[in-house]
């Protein structure tokens, strides 16, 4: 079961946002940056901590009541909204993904949804990594 646990993500968050930054080019600076990215830097540190809690807390209510896992909203997307097993799982969000991923250039884009199947994808991955071990401890 995964702990919730105080990790630093300043480094990933300033990573994401000069990764994002350039593909914009090199503007004039002004005295301003510093505090703007400063301030956008904590608001994805924010974020991504939020995103593993919120991670952390969906596996350990699963790990509890593993009979969640196969009607999972993480996997509402797939045929039906069910899976049958772990290794489906992950394959129906990669397919889900890889369709969002290509989309994001066209009109009906919705960049929200990469992020949720992104998610998906760690909730589907850690239960099949972990699953054997999940569903024996719910035997016993």
């Amino acid at each position: 079961m995964p702990s919730l646990i105080a990790r630093d993500y300043r480094a990933l968050a300033e990573r994401q946002n000069r990764q994002a930054w350039a593909r914009h080019g090199e503007p004039l600076a002004t005295a301003i940056d510093g505090r703007l990215e400063d301030s956008a830097d904590r608001a994805q540190v924010r974020y991504l901590q939020a995103r593993r809690d919120r991670l952390a807390c969906t596996i350990n209510k699963t790990v509890v009541c593993p009979d969640l896992f196969w009607r999972h909203h993480h996997f509402s997307h797939c045929a039906g909204g069910l899976v049958t097993s772990a290794d489906e799982a992950v394959d129906e969000v990669r397919r889900f993904l890889a369709l969002e991923r290509r989309r994001l250039n066209h009109w009906s884009r919705k960049p929200e949804r990469v992020a949720a199947l992104t998610e998906s994808l760690v909730f589907a991955r850690y239960f099949r990594r972990f699953s054997r071990r999940v569903w024996m401890r719910e035997a016993a």
